[in-house]
């Protein structure tokens, strides 16, 4: 089987949405009050590296893999060319081996191991504020170094292998493998192996995450992305409001000669800058699984919005911040 890799690209998280459709099916609008995130049914493709998320034990994935690999488990091959994940090809045992980089003398693999990939299904209920995510495939993610070009990485995934929902399970029937995962996941990553997201109503989900913090169903906490830590303080409104930016300058009056004559007070709205500013929803989460058959559940313990904003006095410079996190 013909290797294939992504290139690495992005730093924190990648994710990708696709519609998931059939032919000669008409696309269903979901309920409001079910999902308010979502145009058509989609898939998310999120991937998070072990450097880049505190919390992930690898055992997980390196017991899944071993699983595999001893025909306990059946994998599919990752559909690189159509990202379509309805109908997956089978794939052998010696091309896992080859995908995961074993050769006579080199069978540690799990070294390469970096990350793990989940095809997942979000859903947002717009009265309640609650964020689920049904996970559909999980994939083991490998990054090594190209042979080729020294000291480039690249980055494949294996195989994937199909799993069943758990959200219904309770958590003390599973194992934990991720404690207090936080990362984020870009409305729309720029890397062009990727293919183009579509089905997301992103100005839906910009629209609960300012909006609905606001609105007193959840409680709302202050986060440092600095350290990736939440603290205890409950923000008030005009707390929200001022960490998306929103602020009253005060500015010299000029007459018509340039001669200043008094002031004037500006107000600069949050509602005004959120749909140029809000770019990406950021998680914290705990990731459990059943040993038998290594279906996964992810418990979102909080979530916010990411806001991409100028430096006020850098020209040119993008500053990134988490202003709070909502309690899911």
């Amino acid at each position: 089987m013909k290797q294939k890799f992504l290139t690495l690209a992005l730093t924190y998280a990648t994710v990708i949405l696709f519609i998931n459709a059939c032919k000669n099916e008409t696309s269903r609008q979901d309920d409001a009050s079910e999902n308010a995130l979502l145009h058509n049914r989609v898939e998310v493709r999120s991937t998070v590296k072990y450097a880049d998320s505190k919390g992930i034990e690898k055992m997980y994935l390196e017991t899944l893999c071993d699983a595999v690999l001893l025909s306990k488990i059946q994998a599919k091959d990752f559909p690189f060319q159509t990202f379509v994940f309805d109908s997956l090809n089978s794939i052998s045992i010696d091309e896992i081996k080859n995908n995961l980089g074993i050769i006579e003398n080199k069978t540690n693999f799990k070294e390469e191991i970096a990350g793990i990939c989940f095809i997942e299904n979000w859903s947002m209920n717009e009265k309640t504020l609650k964020f689920s995510k049904e996970i559909k495939h999980v994939c083991p993610v490998r990054i090594y170094e190209n042979k080729n070009i020294k000291g480039e990485q690249l980055l494949t995934v294996p195989f994937t292998l199909p799993v069943k929902d758990l959200s219904s399970v309770e958590n003390k029937n599973l194992e934990l493998f991720a404690k207090n995962v936080a990362y984020m996941m870009e409305f729309n990553p720029l890397d062009p192996e990727y293919p183009a997201i579509s089905g997301l109503n992103s100005k839906k989900i910009v629209d609960l995450l300012v909006d609905g913090s606001m609105s007193g169903k959840q409680q709302v906490y202050d986060f440092d992305l600095n350290t990736m830590n939440r603290s205890e303080k409950i923000l008030s409104k005009e707390e929200i409001l001022k960490l998306l930016g929103q602020r009253v300058d005060t500015i010299p009056k000029q007459d018509m000669n340039g001669n200043v004559v008094g002031t004037v007070i500006d107000t600069l709205f949050a509602k005004d800058l959120k749909y140029l500013e809000i770019k990406a929803v950021f998680f914290i989460e705990n990731w459990y699984y059943d040993k038998t058959n290594f279906n996964v559940k992810k418990e979102i313990l909080g979530y916010g919005p990411v806001r991409y904003y100028q430096h006020p006095y850098v020209e040119g410079q993008v500053l990134k911040s988490v202003p709070f996190i909502i309690k899911n």
